[in-house]
């Protein structure tokens, strides 16, 4: 007798419904051999004895066989119990591993999107910060050459001023000279004026003295 063999599942391992069919199969080939039921009543009493020998060999021999196919059907849905305990685990443990290969994918694609915006934030960030630099850069560049430009113009005043200061010292010291020139004169102008009057008063005394010498005399 050919017997139909049970289809796997894409992963290998049979369904329960291919289990059943499994089972179902071999019970129908198990009834098949299985020998018939004696029935109750008269007994065949005028047959021959070699003809009930040979079917007590044959029912002997079929019963053998029958407790036999029990047996294996036992075993084997013992077996295919098993089978189906195992591929039911299997199928949950698959179950598990998808469910938690999900969610780490899930979490691999969160953290991809994190890090994508964190390189975006620091992108950005960085690009302002360049970009506060630049012009910080092109404001400080400004003020240092409008320092310089005052610096010049402060070093220029200076300069000015410096000549102005010393132009107005000599024009001083020129006038202080003028003034110590013309005393110097008024002095020596005094001097002679002093000079000339003494000996002028010194003249007039002397003829004063001779007029009052000759007075005297001629009193006497």
């Amino acid at each position: 007798m050919n017997m139909t063999r049970c289809h796997h599942s894409n992963n290998g391992t049979p369904s329960n419904a291919q289990l059943l069919v499994g089972i179902s199969i071999v019970e129908e080939f198990c009834s098949r051999i299985m020998p018939p039921k004696k029935k109750k009543g008269k007994s065949n009493i005028n047959k021959p004895k070699t003809k009930n020998k040979k079917a007590n060999e044959g029912g002997s021999e079929l019963e053998e066989k029958y407790r036999r196919s029990a047996l294996d059907v036992t075993v084997l849905r013992d077996h295919l119990a098993l089978r189906g305990d195992v591929a039911q685990q299997a199928q949950s443990i698959s179950h598990d591993l998808r469910s938690r290969m999900r969610d780490m994918e899930q979490e691999l694609h969160h953290e991809r999107l994190d890090r994508k915006d964190v390189n975006a934030d620091l992108t950005r960030q960085h690009k302002t910060m360049q970009t506060d630099m630049t012009v910080k850069v092109k404001r400080l560049g400004g003020e240092a050459i409008l320092l310089r430009e005052q610096l010049a113009q402060c070093q220029e005043e200076l300069r000015a001023e410096r000549k102005a200061h010393e132009q107005l010292q000599q024009e001083k010291d020129t006038t202080i000279a003028d003034l110590q020139n013309k005393l110097d004169d008024m002095e020596t102008n005094y001097e002679k004026i002093l000079h000339e009057n003494d000996s002028q008063w010194d003249s007039q005394l002397a003829l004063f003295f001779l007029y009052g010498a000759l007075l005297g005399s001629r009193q006497k």
